[in-house]
């Protein structure tokens, strides 16, 4: 077993050091893991369930999230050998940095697949679970306030007209779009 622990693990971290580490791996484990979820539902909604979208968005999107993923990875090394003073604030800084990226992919992935009609639209809180788990309470609370204002510009922008609604075809009203989508599914509650 001690041979599966690297000596810089072992010895050159404190125990918070060497967990927020350990979190940011996790973290980019979790992204491979939704990157892979993503093409799957994709495929299944348009293959399997004939909801009629263009899945290149969704796709562009891994692709992003995969680059994005990389530079996470990269970082996380690079903290084996940062100065031991600097590596829970770095490795904070690189959390924060990645979980307002994630949420505006996520954002956008919820945009080009029905918008607010997309029943995914609630995963917003597994991504404020997971920052509360790495993060301090006030990056958290300002990840939280992100989410309600990309979810409210893209609800806006879309009632506006100024961003097209996405209709998912087979899965909603093919007539509602736009304010019509979104006055419905805000007063449906």
């Amino acid at each position: 077993m001690v041979g599966l622990i690297k000596p810089a693990d072992r010895f050159d971290h404190s125990p918070e050091e060497a967990a927020i580490i350990t979190w940011l791996r996790v973290f980019s484990a979790v992204r491979w893991i939704t990157i892979v979820a993503i093409i799957v539902a994709t495929l299944l909604a348009s293959y399997i369930f004939r909801i009629g979208f263009s899945p290149l968005p969704a796709y562009g999107i891994c692709v992003f999230v995969a680059l994005c993923n990389l530079g996470l990875l990269y970082q996380a090394r690079s903290l084996q050998r940062t100065e031991a003073s600097q590596v829970v604030r770095k490795a904070r800084i690189y959390g924060s940095i990645h979980f307002l990226l994630d949420l505006v992919a996520f954002t956008t992935l919820i945009h080009f697949t029905g918008g607010i009609e997309n029943p995914f639209i609630f995963y917003f809180v597994f991504h404020v679970i997971g920052a509360g788990i790495i993060l301090r309470r006030q990056t958290v609370y300002l990840l939280a306030t992100a989410v309600v204002i990309l979810v409210g510009l893209m609800v806006g922008l879309e009632y506006s007209g100024i961003l097209p609604h996405v209709n998912l075809q087979g899965f909603g009203d093919p007539t509602c779009t736009g304010r019509k989508a979104t006055w419905r599914l805000l007063w449906r509650s």
